[in-house]
């Protein structure tokens, strides 16, 4: 996806948060905010923009020609997200699509009449980004992660790998407002089946390393981690930290998997941002984002990286490769 930025404000004080820009357009095309809670490169390398864009050709809408898009990135760093928020506010977008449930929550605190499409969030409604599925209310809508359909399967996976599993750590991020809720979810699946969870809790890559620690980690034998942009940005070096420990380790998305994690389950995280498109195209037709249900995926993706299995001396069954949906060799 070609990105650009039109200047908001004094060109200082887009100084600390830079993004790519491009050639002004001719005609006068919609104007598209995004958001991302995650950096440029993790955008990119996800496939998440690309799927955007193909999304709006979908919709018969062409970059450049119908839209352009001004892009801000806060790489992880959800304490600066509050100051992006207010200065993507201020470029009065027609529609302003945000990643992830921090970047969320910054742009809701911020307008109130600006339209908000969230590419993806964890449980939406929990969360507090709607009314309902079928009716949110407000400026927002868009796709949303079901945890409750999403852990039973995460728990049931790791059991196949390790059957005796008794101790598991669960690495989320406090500043992602989502994720007590998660949490909570993980030690109650977990609880039926015999398993403690250990929760860690991480807002930047040094307390990632330090919750991976021996001191940290106890007794733990696999590390579930929850779907969060921070984690994204870091995915090579969680699944390091994980291997190094002899975790066992299940994500949400495959791109975790593909970078050296054991497991995914879950939704296509490229695909949120294609059918988040959908959504954009209504509200540039006139639609009201409150009275677009927000909508969850119905296809889930299994990826097993074999690779780091037999790193951890696990054997991988026939049975479990024809389950899969892509295996890491």
């Amino acid at each position: 996806m070609k990105l650009r930025r039109k200047l908001l404000i004094s060109v200082g004080a887009f100084a600390a948060f830079p993004a790519t820009v491009f050639a002004q357009p001719s005609g006068k095309p919609r104007r598209i905010g995004f958001l991302w809670g995650s950096s440029q490169a993790a955008a990119t390398e996800s496939g998440a923009a690309k799927a955007f864009e193909q999304g709006m050709r979908e919709q018969g809408y062409i970059e450049s020609r119908d839209y352009v898009i001004d892009a801000q990135y806060a790489g992880g760093r959800y304490a600066e997200l509050n100051d992006i928020a207010r200065l993507v506010a201020r470029g009065n977008f027609d529609v302003v699509v945000t990643t992830g449930a921090a970047a969320t929550r910054a742009m809701q605190l911020v307008t109130s009449t600006t339209p908000i499409v969230f590419a993806t969030v964890n449980d939406a409604i929990s969360t507090g980004f709607g009314k309902s599925l079928a009716r949110p209310g407000g400026n927002l809508t868009g796709m949303s992660r079901s945890t409750v359909d999403i852990t039973p399967k995460h728990i049931e996976l790791l059991r196949i790998f390790s059957p005796r599993l008794s101790h598991a750590a669960v690495l989320f991020n406090g500043g992602n407002p989502s994720h007590a809720s998660v949490v909570s979810e993980v030690q109650s699946v977990a609880q039926k089946v015999g398993i403690s969870v250990q929760p860690l809790s991480a807002r930047n890559i040094e307390e990632i390393r330090r919750g991976f620690s021996a001191e940290q980690l106890q007794k733990s034998q696999a590390v579930i981690v929850l779907l969060d942009q921070l984690f994204l940005d870091h995915k090579q070096e969680i699944a390091q930290l994980a291997l190094k420990a002899r975790l066992l380790s299940i994500y949400s998305v495959p791109e975790d998997v593909r970078a050296g994690g054991l497991i995914s389950y879950g939704p296509l995280y490229s695909e949120f941002f294609r059918q988040s498109a959908r959504h954009v195209v209504r509200i540039l037709k006139g639609a009201k984002p409150g009275d677009l249900p927000i909508e969850q995926p119905t296809r889930f993706h299994l990826a097993i990286n074999s690779k780091t299995a037999k790193a951890l001396g696990l054997t991988l069954s026939p049975e479990l490769r024809l389950r899969a949906d892509e295996v890491i060799e």
